[in-house]
C-alpha cells in the first residue's frame, strides 16, 4: 500500500483502496461519495509527502481547494484518521466507517 516517492499519482489499486476505506470526502460534515472525490496527499507531495495509504485520503474538489490554498490544514496520525484544522484553529477528527 505504498509507492513512496516513486510516483506522485497513486496507481489504480491504491486509489481503489483509499476510496473503499474512506467511503466519502473526509472533510468534516461532507458526504460526497468517494467515487466523486480526488485522492489527496495529506502531507503534500511538494513538501516531501509520500504516495502511501497512510498519507492519502479522499477530498471533494471544493475541500481539496480549501486545503491547497491553506484555508484548512489536515493531518493523518494513523491510516484513515483525519484531523482537520479550521482557519479559526478548531480541530475535527474523522474516522472512516468500519468495513
Amino acid at each position: 500500500m505504498s509507492i513512496g516517492r516513486a510516483s506522485y499519482r497513486p496507481p489504480k489499486h491504491l486509489q481503489d483502496w483509499v476510496r473503499a476505506r474512506d467511503k466519502t470526502c473526509r472533510h468534516p460534515g461532507c458526504n460526497r461519495i468517494a467515487k466523486a472525490t480526488e485522492i489527496d496527499h495529506t502531507v503534500p507531495w511538494q513538501k516531501g509527502g509520500r504516495t502511501d495509504h497512510d498519507n492519502l485520503s479522499c477530498l471533494c474538489a471544493k475541500h481539496h481547494m480549501f486545503k491547497t490554498h491553506e484555508h484548512w490544514d489536515y493531518t493523518q496520525p494513523e491510516p484513515g484518521t483525519i484531523i482537520a484544522i479550521s482557519p479559526a484553529g478548531k480541530t475535527y477528527t474523522t474516522r472512516p466507517p468500519p468495513f
